[in-house]
């Protein structure tokens, strides 16, 4: 068994070695309510960290997990999760081999359903991509690519954006041609610079902007998807690594692993066909607890959940509106006895998944509201 106190390969190791001071907001803090909602924990591969979810029918969800030091992907099958009394059965429907050594990390699902693009962190120039009608992988060769991390897909399925740690660039690859089991045609369309150290990767939900978390400078990258070239860098918490929208792409939320807390942004807006960065602002940060790591929101936008690794919790934050004025608030941690270290919600919004590396398993929760 491996040594559960071993921080894995260079990811963890740069989140105790780079602390970087950074401006902290003043905020009231709350003492939300604990709950011990632990729900199911199920074993996967080795080391798993990456994780989406996908609905197979209205009362199953098929869940896609990359094991890091597996070198492999882990299907889950989870039914009952539109049963308000429960989870029904959980199983193993599949362990995909063939990732060449490259220690994955993120995964994205495109919305036709039918590819899984997964980033090998420790691989230059090159991706994974799962056909899941035959659960087949397959390599595609993709210059500059370089210790990819974060990887996200347009809404419209034609881009692919991954994130560089290594060299702290974004690439953009086009990937409409992608069909079936023909992935020859996924080519890179360009690399532009941006925060030092990027971690994550989000996509409003329109395509006109793509994020990435900049662990390295503690801050947030937003760009254009227009021309790839007017982007910004805002300051945002200490180490910021879980980034997500808001369903209606008005908010960003980012997870802030040294200050333990969220920040929450004003996202762009286009203004006819021009990007309108003028009112983009971190305006709140909310305190969770100890580690934050990954971010997901509920379906409907009302409720934020944050993956506390450090304190085996999970935060729900509300996000409520009152005359026309959007408010956050921290109201209940969620404990758990592993580490949490990513996570996704259910497309029903009523289960919460985490991936647990130190414990080679995915917890599963059921939404307490």
């Amino acid at each position: 068994m491996r040594n559960k106190g071993v921080l894995i390969n260079r990811i963890q190791h740069m989140l105790v070695a780079c602390v970087f001071a950074t401006g902290i907001l003043t905020i009231s803090a709350t003492s939300p309510n604990s709950e011990n909602t632990q729900g199911e924990v199920f074993s996967v591969g080795n080391g798993p960290i990456g994780i989406a979810v996908m609905s197979g029918n209205t009362d199953t969800d098929l869940i896609y997990v990359t094991n890091f030091l597996g070198s492999n992907m882990s299907i889950v099958k989870v039914s009952g999760v539109s049963n308000a009394t429960g989870i029904t059965d959980i199983s193993l429907v599949d362990t995909i081999s063939g990732i060449t050594g490259g220690r994955p990390y993120d995964i994205a699902i495109s919305p036709n359903g039918d590819h899984i693009y997964g980033s090998q962190s420790l691989i230059e120039g090159a991706i994974s991509v799962v056909y899941t009608p035959e659960n087949t992988i397959y390599e595609i060769s993709i210059s500059g690519i370089t210790e990819p991390f974060g990887i996200e897909i347009s809404p419209d399925g034609n881009s692919l954006y991954v994130a560089n740690n290594h060299n702290s660039t974004l690439s953009v690859i086009d990937i409409s041609s992608v069909s079936g089991t023909n992935i020859s045609g996924a080519t890179a369309i360009s690399s532009i610079d941006i925060g030092q150290g990027p971690v994550m990767v989000a996509v409003s939900p329109d395509g006109n902007f793509v994020y990435t978390t900049n662990f390295a400078d503690n801050s947030l990258s937003i760009i254009p998807t227009a021309d790839m070239l007017s982007g910004i860098t805002i300051p945002v918490g200490g180490n910021p690594i879980g980034l997500v929208t808001s369903p209606d792409g008005n908010f960003i939320y980012v997870s802030n692993f040294f200050t333990n807390d969220v920040s929450i942004i004003n996202a762009p807006m286009m203004s006819g066909t021009t990007p309108d960065m003028s009112g983009v602002t971190e305006f709140k940060r909310i305190p969770v607890s100890k580690g934050p790591y990954g971010i997901d929101v509920s379906p409907d936008g009302q409720y934020i959940y944050v993956a506390n690794k450090e304190a085996k919790q999970i935060s729900v934050i509300q996000v409520s509106v009152d005359s026309g004025v959007t408010d956050f608030v921290n109201i209940q941690n969620i404990k758990l006895d592993e580490r949490p270290y990513f996570l996704a919600v259910s497309p029903t919004g009523n289960y919460i998944y985490t991936t647990n590396n130190y414990d080679d398993s995915i917890s599963i929760v059921q939404a307490p509201f």
